[in-house]
């Protein structure tokens, strides 16, 4: 690994506050999906205090987003950002093969 893939030894990486994040996720999700979704929100709210909303439409742009759903839904829940999102699962997973 270069140092620009990790970083210098002294840097210092970016700090994302995620305190008021919101979970977005599909409408149409099956009963365990959605659990995991539940489950996600409740393991949060133990470890952190903190209560993050879950909805199924994206918020306003300056909220801190947590997407949750199968990659083929991202049109119905990420809207504008779903371009965005699929080309960076799609790098994720070339990175796992």
């Amino acid at each position: 690994m270069s140092e620009q893939d990790c970083g210098s030894p002294t840097s210092v990486p970016e700090v994302i506050d995620l305190s008021k994040a919101i979970v977005v996720s599909p409408p149409d999700l099956s009963d365990p999906e959605q659990k995991a979704v539940h489950m996600l929100v409740e393991e949060v709210e133990k470890r952190t205090r903190i209560r993050w909303e879950s909805v199924g439409t994206w918020p306003s742009p300056q909220v801190p987003v947590i997407a949750v759903g199968p990659a083929p839904a991202l049109d119905v829940f990420a809207g504008q950002y779903a371009a965005e999102l699929e080309e960076t699962y799609n790098g994720a997973e070339a990175r796992l093969k």
